[in-house]
């Protein structure tokens, strides 16, 4: 499998969650405008960076091509942690929604309107930074690997940016447009998939 097209798949994997949280929140009603979008991306895209560019630290200790089989069970690992999230009950599962000062990434994925922390129907400010931290729990190991799998550290990085807000912005019109996306409970665990199989094709 080539640099470039591995890139494209690790960049849609890592990205693919903005899409379902953004159709929720078009559902929701909950806006999300300009700025906090591309507060997200930004912090997205710096995450991966930093991820990436330890891994490359890393990857200078490892024997030759150690790194890129160690990356790929990282993906696997990673996909693997990622649907167990999904899978186990939220924190605040069952309770009445008051204004919080704090939930946990994990849960947010769960539950997007957990960002919305105030309630106010808008994710700004501190929120944002939140739902950044939660679109980037696989950014942080799906940057070392990408850094075991030598691929290029800005380009990857601005593309996981890119993609995240572009996805957050059609989820969202999605979210507007249409009253009823069942498939959209079912779509969460695309990225986790994706991850995993990307990490055997690697392996392979």
């Amino acid at each position: 499998m080539g640099v470039y097209v591995t890139l494209i798949l690790l960049v849609m994997a890592v990205s693919l969650d903005s899409l379902g949280l953004g159709v929720v929140y078009g559902l929701k009603k909950i806006r999300l405008s300009f700025l906090p979008m591309m507060m997200i991306a930004g912090l997205s895209a710096l995450i991966f960076y930093v991820a990436i560019t330890a891994g490359n630290m890393l990857n200078d200790f490892l024997p030759e091509h150690a790194g890129e089989n160690l990356g790929a069970f990282i993906l696997i690992g990673l996909g693997a942690w990622f649907l167990i999230q999904l899978i186990m009950p939220s924190k605040e599962s069952g309770e009445e929604k008051e204004p919080s000062t704090w939930s946990s990434p994990s849960d947010i994925l769960k539950d997007p309107e957990l960002a919305d922390m105030d309630n106010s129907g808008s994710i700004k400010g501190w929120e944002a930074v939140l739902l950044a931290m939660a679109l980037s729990l696989d950014t942080l190991g799906a940057g070392i690997s990408a850094a075991f799998m030598k691929l290029p550290s800005l380009i990857t990085a601005l593309s996981i940016g890119f993609m995240t807000s572009f996805l957050l912005y059609t989820g969202l019109k999605l979210g507007h447009r249409f009253s009823k996306c069942e498939w959209v409970d079912k779509a969460v665990v695309v990225p986790g998939i994706m991850l995993i199989l990307l990490g055997i094709f690697k392996l392979v």
